[in-house]
Protein backbone atom coordinates (compact mmCIF):
# COMPACT_ATOMS: atom_id res chain seq x y z
CA UNK A 1 0.00 0.00 0.00
CA UNK A 2 1.16 3.49 -0.80
CA UNK A 3 0.25 6.33 1.53
CA UNK A 4 0.57 9.81 0.08
CA UNK A 5 0.92 12.94 2.23
CA UNK A 6 -0.38 16.23 0.80
CA UNK A 7 -0.68 19.78 2.19
CA UNK A 8 -4.09 20.75 3.53
CA UNK A 9 -5.21 24.38 3.70
CA UNK A 10 -8.89 25.20 4.13
CA UNK A 11 -10.75 28.46 4.63
CA UNK A 12 -14.50 28.47 5.19
CA UNK A 13 -16.28 31.80 5.46
CA UNK A 14 -19.87 32.86 5.95
CA UNK A 15 -21.89 36.01 6.51
CA UNK A 16 -24.21 35.66 9.49
CA UNK A 17 -27.94 36.07 8.95
CA UNK A 18 -28.38 36.98 12.61
CA UNK A 19 -29.35 33.56 13.94
CA UNK A 20 -28.79 32.72 17.60
CA UNK A 21 -26.04 30.35 16.44
CA UNK A 22 -24.20 30.07 13.15
CA UNK A 23 -22.43 26.87 12.05
CA UNK A 24 -19.45 26.43 9.73
CA UNK A 25 -18.43 22.89 8.77
CA UNK A 26 -15.98 21.07 6.55
CA UNK A 27 -17.27 18.38 4.24
CA UNK A 28 -17.14 14.85 5.68
CA UNK A 29 -13.81 13.10 5.08
CA UNK A 30 -14.08 10.58 2.21
CA UNK A 31 -13.03 6.92 2.51
CA UNK A 32 -9.28 6.29 2.33
CA UNK A 33 -8.34 9.75 3.66
CA UNK A 34 -7.13 11.02 7.05
CA UNK A 35 -6.55 14.68 7.90
CA UNK A 36 -3.95 15.84 10.40
CA UNK A 37 -4.91 19.33 11.54
CA UNK A 38 -1.90 21.23 12.89
CA UNK A 39 -3.28 24.77 13.06
CA UNK A 40 -6.92 25.74 13.49
CA UNK A 41 -8.12 29.34 13.76
CA UNK A 42 -11.48 31.08 14.04
CA UNK A 43 -12.49 34.69 13.61
CA UNK A 44 -15.59 36.84 13.77
CA UNK A 45 -14.29 39.70 11.67
CA UNK A 46 -16.96 42.21 12.65
CA UNK A 47 -18.49 41.68 16.13
CA UNK A 48 -17.83 40.29 19.57
CA UNK A 49 -19.17 36.73 19.75
CA UNK A 50 -20.47 35.33 23.03
CA UNK A 51 -19.02 31.86 22.53
CA UNK A 52 -17.27 29.82 19.85
CA UNK A 53 -17.07 26.03 20.12
CA UNK A 54 -15.32 23.64 17.77
CA UNK A 55 -15.88 19.93 17.55
CA UNK A 56 -15.59 16.79 15.45
CA UNK A 57 -18.85 15.28 14.22
CA UNK A 58 -19.34 11.82 12.80
CA UNK A 59 -20.04 9.29 15.52
CA UNK A 60 -23.46 10.32 16.74
CA UNK A 61 -22.11 12.86 19.23
CA UNK A 62 -19.99 16.02 19.23
CA UNK A 63 -16.37 15.47 20.25
CA UNK A 64 -15.46 18.95 21.51
CA UNK A 65 -11.97 20.30 20.79
CA UNK A 66 -11.94 23.77 22.32
CA UNK A 67 -14.05 26.76 23.26
CA UNK A 68 -13.48 30.52 23.25
CA UNK A 69 -15.76 32.76 25.31
CA UNK A 70 -16.25 36.43 24.45
CA UNK A 71 -14.27 36.25 21.21
CA UNK A 72 -13.31 39.82 20.30
CA UNK A 73 -14.04 41.19 16.83
CA UNK A 74 -11.22 40.95 14.33
CA UNK A 75 -9.04 38.62 16.44
CA UNK A 76 -7.82 35.20 15.35
CA UNK A 77 -8.13 32.53 18.03
CA UNK A 78 -5.76 29.58 17.51
CA UNK A 79 -5.80 25.92 18.45
CA UNK A 80 -2.45 24.40 17.54
CA UNK A 81 -2.45 20.92 19.06
CA UNK A 82 -2.29 18.31 16.29
CA UNK A 83 -5.34 16.10 15.92
CA UNK A 84 -6.58 13.64 13.31
CA UNK A 85 -9.96 13.11 11.73
CA UNK A 86 -10.92 10.27 9.43
CA UNK A 87 -13.58 8.80 7.21
CA UNK A 88 -17.05 10.24 7.72
CA UNK A 89 -15.91 12.83 10.27
CA UNK A 90 -16.07 16.60 9.85
CA UNK A 91 -15.05 19.67 11.81
CA UNK A 92 -17.79 22.08 12.86
CA UNK A 93 -17.55 25.45 14.57
CA UNK A 94 -20.54 27.05 16.31
CA UNK A 95 -20.55 30.84 16.72
CA UNK A 96 -23.11 31.84 19.37
CA UNK A 97 -24.35 35.40 19.79
CA UNK A 98 -23.71 36.64 16.26
CA UNK A 99 -25.61 39.50 14.66
CA UNK A 100 -26.75 39.94 11.07
CA UNK A 101 -23.85 40.73 8.76
CA UNK A 102 -21.05 39.26 10.90
CA UNK A 103 -18.22 37.86 8.78
CA UNK A 104 -17.28 34.45 10.22
CA UNK A 105 -14.20 32.42 9.31
CA UNK A 106 -12.45 29.16 10.09
CA UNK A 107 -8.94 28.35 8.87
CA UNK A 108 -7.39 24.87 8.92
CA UNK A 109 -3.91 23.79 7.90
CA UNK A 110 -1.99 20.58 8.14
CA UNK A 111 -1.84 17.61 5.80
CA UNK A 112 -3.98 14.84 4.45
CA UNK A 113 -2.94 11.26 3.95
CA UNK A 114 -4.52 9.24 1.19
CA UNK A 115 -4.20 5.52 0.82
CA UNK A 116 -4.22 3.59 -2.41
CA UNK A 117 -5.40 0.10 -1.68
CA UNK A 118 -7.98 0.90 0.99
CA UNK A 119 -5.80 0.85 4.10
CA UNK A 120 -3.01 2.60 5.92
CA UNK A 121 0.46 1.32 6.73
Amino acid sequence: MINKKQPLRIHIGKTSIGSVSEFLSTNPIPPGVIWCIQNFAIENETSVTIKVRSYVEGHGYNHYLWEQRSALAGNLYWFSDDFYIGEGEQITVTFSGTVSGDLLHIYLSGYKITSSGGGFD
